[in-house]
């Protein structure tokens, strides 16, 4: 059944193809009578709720419902013209949204799509300074170049000493650092290495890898060097021999010597024999010997390699034989190292030790010793380090012309033979000695047989 309603559409609402029959249709419209009724008829008229009466009527009027209609009863809606005809239900649309909406909707699109874009560029750029800055620690690109000395705990692990860089400002990602150290060791089935204790100097610019290979007690790296250290070498021109070769900056040597306290028995004298008065502590005890040292190494590895050798080299018969002579062991050395510097040869050592023996027993008489080698050590040695200002006040406690009995401490570092000579000295009764420069020694009791031979010496040598 047509719907009556398209009875009255208007003409711009029929296609072409339909224009003949609105023509005809609307011929037909003109004949029509409109009845414009009261809403009472309504109410008096009875409609077949399941099929109602449809007699062509148009209306007009938007009756509102009548308190009295009945439930069941359907009346007919009024045919609505062009102008007043709504779409049905089923066919209306949502009507398009305005400009203004559409700018809202794609400004909340842009604002989202700005937020997404924002927290990818914060994360990336987070993970972009993390990962850079752990590849800083562990390449040290940039990196200061400044020694810093950290104190290393004593059986410390490696993320135990990752913190300690970390707090010396030495690395800046020490999380970071620990997984990958962990990781690298998981690869290469390394176990945890063993590390030195006390204070080690290190740079940042060696990177994580070099610090911790620094620390170690045992170097990682593969190149080694043989180095020969003669007998009577000072500390000093042991340390330059070391940078020479690579093995240690000499600045962290001294540093080091300074400042770690290495626990050795044989050291326990020396830190309590005039320790104040001491240029050096550990003057004396590196031990001169031929030792492989690692390329790079850390300072308190090599100071301890010459420190374990002396230990292997002094006997428990030279502390028995120490304590016959009523000296301690830092006394020892300090005549060894006298002797090391006096003696031409190491057959003139023990008779030279005798000299030095026969006046320390005798200290109303000779209160000094008097050996030039004690005032040559704070002129070579001493000056170039401090000046001469603050090496005049280790002159009064190193120079035997000036102090009475043994120096502060050794001038140098004592071979073997020299150590044995201190500890068993010929049995002379000589207490002056000098020589010639051919090294030939002269042999004194007395003052005026010593200035003889001066004279004679200097006669000789003139000649």
């Amino acid at each position: 059944m047509s719907d009556p309603r398209n009875e009255s559409r208007g003409i711009n609402d029929i296609n072409s193809s339909d224009k003949s029959i609105y023509k005809d249709r609307s011929e037909k419209v003109k004949n029509f009578t409109v009845h414009i009724e009261d809403d009472s008829d309504y109410d008096q008229i009875a409609y077949n709720a399941e099929q109602p009466v449809y007699k062509g009527e148009i209306y007009f009027a938007n009756h509102s419902k009548s308190s009295n209609q009945q439930v069941g009863v359907t009346r007919p809606q009024p045919v609505r013209t062009q102008q007043q005809q709504r779409p049905s239900s089923p066919t209306r649309q949502t009507p398009p949204p305005s400009k203004k909406n559409k700018k809202k909707k794609k400004k909340g699109v842009l604002s989202a799509s700005i937020k997404v874009l924002l927290s990818i560029f914060i994360c990336t750029a987070a993970l972009s300074f993390i990962g850079i800055s752990t590849v800083n620690d562990i390449l040290a690109i940039g990196r200061d170049s400044t020694p810093v000395t950290i104190e290393i705990p004593e059986n410390a692990t490696t993320d135990e000493i990752i913190d300690v860089l970390a707090d010396e400002g030495l690395i800046e990602m020490p999380t970071f650092c620990k997984i990958f150290y962990d990781f690298e060791s998981k690869i290469r089935k390394a176990k945890e290495p063993e590390y030195v204790t006390g204070l080690v100097n290190v740079k940042a610019n060696m990177g994580l890898e070099g610090m911790l290979n620094r620390i170690k007690k045992n170097q990682s790296s593969a190149e080694t060097v043989k180095l020969f250290f003669p007998e009577g070498w000072t500390i000093e021109k042991i340390f330059n021999k070391l940078e020479e070769y690579e093995v240690c900056d000499s600045d962290y040597l001294y540093d080091t010597i300074k400042n770690v306290n290495f626990n050795y028995s044989f050291l326990s004298s020396a830190k309590q024999n005039n320790s104040v008065k001491r240029y050096l502590l550990l003057e004396g005890y590196l031990f001169p010997d031929t030792y492989e040292f690692f390329v790079d190494s850390n300072a308190s590895t090599v100071i301890e390699t010459f420190l374990t050798q002396f230990d292997n080299k002094w006997t428990d018969e030279y502390t028995e034989r120490a304590t016959e002579l009523n000296l301690s062991i830092d006394e020892v050395m300090t005549i060894a190292s006298i002797i090391e510097k006096e003696a031409a040869n190491a057959e003139q050592m023990k008779v030279i030790s005798s000299v030095i023996h026969n006046r320390l027993n005798n200290p109303v008489q000779y209160p000094t010793i008097d050996c030039d080698s004690t005032g040559d050590y704070v002129t070579n040695s001493v000056v170039p380090a401090v000046g001469e200002t603050k090496a005049d006040v280790f002159m009064n406690y190193y120079n035997t012309y000036r102090c009475g009995g043994l120096p502060a401490g050794p001038i140098c570092n004592p071979g073997q033979a020299a150590i044995e000579a201190a500890l068993y000295p010929d049995d002379t009764d000589y207490y002056f000695f000098q020589h010639d420069k051919k090294g030939e020694i002269y042999l004194a009791r007395t003052n005026a047989e010593h200035n003889r031979y001066k004279n004679e010496i200097l006669l000789n040598n003139a000649g």
